[in-house]
């Protein structure tokens, strides 16, 4: 078709469904063959429009726009919600939020870092386990990804509570633990932060120790006693080495917790040595739940429950493993980041806690205690965790 320039006006305006809009730009330089449409712009792509002003109607999403009037309209109306498999917004945490945990889609800041809590213990769906156990030490999963060997695992059977470790993972298939055995379905499984486990104390009996039975090595040979200065844990497993071998059949050790044996192998007997410089672990389940269990300020002794054959094994160390009891959601253990050494003196105010009661994890995993450590301790640059193992009596918490 054909248009008659003349009958365009070149004003420079146009109407578009009853709305009037000015339109910028040089016009009449495209009349003729370079715009067959005279001073109008043309339909379909075209160079033609280089502004437009005065629109009642917002150009929909559709159309390129936003459908909105103002920039926060128009945010509102394009963006989208943050979650684990797409991109999106998310509001930042109050401190009081992070601090109780009850905004699982806000973001965190570094802020309230210093004052979020870390969930102890995590429920893992029933989707991704299955509740009867592959064998006493082991669990089928289908879905690994919350796991990793070393952290610690608590699960239900039959109403009662248990304490263990993962010992190893194969992924997306099954876990195996130690602690008392999956003798049952588990009814519920929870996975645990790693500051949870304490495994950095060694028990050491020098010179010979299997030359005959004996209830508290440590007591009798050593001179000494210990006692554990946390809150209430369970010993889910140890290991056991010593320098010299017998020359004759090895020895047997166990660990007691306030006289009480937590091993159950071998009729409760515990461990056999081996050969020097090897480690021996406690079997896998062989632990007695009703004795692995220890509070603050109970004793540990090590045992020599059956006598070597000639009685000449010596240099022995026994290294637990312990898994403490924590809460589902504990206000009172935190982590935070120190970029340089020795910067930060760090209090916490609470009358009625003992410098026991609060542990301090360093990032090699080190553990000192005290409510006022030095500064000298943070020699280390990296993720530090704080746990109060009776948090409930903190009032304050400060970086000095």
């Amino acid at each position: 078709s054909t248009h008659d320039a003349a009958a365009i006006p070149h004003s420079g305006k146009f109407d578009a469904a009853g709305a009037a809009a000015s339109v910028a730009g040089d016009l009449t330089d495209h009349e003729g063959a370079g715009n067959p449409h005279g001073s109008s712009a043309a339909a379909g792509a075209n160079t033609d429009i280089t502004s437009l002003t005065g629109l009642t109607t917002a150009l929909s999403i559709p159309q390129g726009g936003t459908g909105a009037a103002t920039a926060s309209a128009a945010f509102t109306a394009l963006k989208q919600a943050a979650t684990t498999s797409a991109t999106g917004v998310l509001e930042i945490a109050t401190d009081a939020e992070a601090i109780t945990g009850s905004a699982a889609d806000k973001a965190l800041v570094p802020a309230n870092l210093p004052h979020t809590p870390l969930a102890q213990w995590q429920e893992l769906a029933a989707s991704k386990y299955t509740a009867t156990p592959t064998s006493t030490s082991r669990l089928a999963m289908s879905d690994t990804s919350d796991l990793a060997v070393g952290l610690p695992i608590r699960y239900t059977i039959a109403a009662a509570v248990y304490y263990g470790q993962i010992v190893k993972v194969q992924t997306n298939t099954y876990i195996d633990i130690i602690g008392p055995a999956l003798s049952a379905d588990v009814t519920k499984l929870e996975v645990g932060h790693a500051g949870l486990v304490v495994d950095n104390m060694e028990l050491f009996v020098s010179g010979t120790y299997g030359n005959g039975t004996e209830a508290n090595l440590l007591a009798t040979d050593m001179n000494t006693y210990r006692r554990w200065p946390y809150g209430k844990a369970y010993c889910v497993g140890f290991s056991v080495v010593q320098k010299s071998v017998d020359t004759g059949v090895e020895p047997k050790v166990n660990l007691q917790i306030n006289n009480a044996r937590v091993s159950s192998a071998d009729s409760n007997l515990g461990v056999q040595l081996s050969a020097a410089g090897t480690w021996v672990r406690n079997s896998a389940v062989a632990i007695n739940p009703t004795n692995y269990d220890i509070n603050f300020d109970e004793e540990i002794e090590v045992e020599c429950s059956a006598a070597g054959g000639t009685g000449d094994a010596a240099n022995l160390t026994v290294c637990p493993v312990f898994v403490l009891e924590g809460k589902s959601l504990n206000p009172y253990v935190w982590k935070f980041n120190v970029d340089t050494t020795g910067s930060i003196d760090p209090v916490v105010t609470a009358a009625l806690l003992n410098d026991a009661d609060v542990v301090w994890t360093r990032p090699d995993k080190t553990v000192f205690t005290g409510k006022a450590p030095a500064n000298a301790l943070f020699t280390q640059t990296g993720e530090y965790i704080l746990s109060l193992t009776d948090g409930e009596e903190m009032t304050e918490f400060d970086f000095i």
